[in-house]
């Protein structure tokens, strides 16, 4: 103990003190009563804050509205209108390529047989290609009528 520290005397009660009151609370804290009772406070809370939590989010939508700025919900659908296209946009790639493939195929018969006679040409059709599959989007469309 130091002659020039008034509280060194203490030091000790003080640890003792901390020690005792932290292997009660480390035991009240991990009982199943103690859970279920802030379980219980918990939803409690959740049930009186929930009107002003709406009431809260109705007023930021009326501020957000007068600022002219999209709200949370307008944020969400947008994301979920640019995904949609995004898809479209995807198979329209995939049918773009396969049109090209397509015309590739037409010019190379077309080529190989520029040498030939017109009954050679015509005398049988050209071979049909199999077609690639089309990745099709999650949500059906409306089929464009041809």
């Amino acid at each position: 103990m130091s002659k020039t520290d008034p509280f060194a005397a203490w030091k000790p009660v003080q640890d003792a003190w901390m020690e005792s009151w932290a292997k009660a609370m480390g035991e009240t804290v991990s009982s199943e009563e103690f859970a279920r009772t802030m379980g219980q406070s918990l939803d409690r809370y959740l049930e009186a804050s929930d009107p002003v939590r709406r009431q809260i989010q109705d007023s930021m939508e009326k501020y957000l509205r007068e600022l002219n700025l999209p709200t949370g919900n307008e944020i969400i659908h947008l994301a979920e209108r640019l995904t949609q296209i995004e898809m479209r946009l995807d198979d329209l790639d995939a049918k773009t390529d396969e049109i090209l493939d397509l015309l590739k195929t037409r010019q190379a018969e077309d080529d190989s047989t520029q040498g030939a006679t017109l009954e050679e040409k015509f005398a049988a059709p050209p071979a049909k290609t199999s077609r690639p599959k089309i990745r099709r989007a999650a949500k059906p469309r409306a089929r464009s009528r041809k």
